[in-house]
């Protein structure tokens, strides 16, 4: 996964690029939440919780 800064409908987000379909999930019961764009899944850490959320990210992944 690759986490970038995205801009979506006027609000900065942070998004997790690349994220595996069976991962999507783990990743919403830690705080990410998505949107399915262009038929896409996107999925996106919330601005204010970024820092704890990744930090979970983090660990669960060593």
């Amino acid at each position: 996964m690759t986490i970038k800064r995205a801009l979506v409908n006027g609000s900065p987000r942070i998004e997790l690029v690349g994220a595996p379909a069976q991962q999507i999930a783990w990743l919403k019961s830690i705080g990410c939440f998505t949107e399915v764009i262009q038929y896409r899944t996107r999925v996106f850490l919330p601005v204010p919780a970024a820092a704890e959320v990744l930090e979970r990210i983090l660990a669960g992944s060593g």
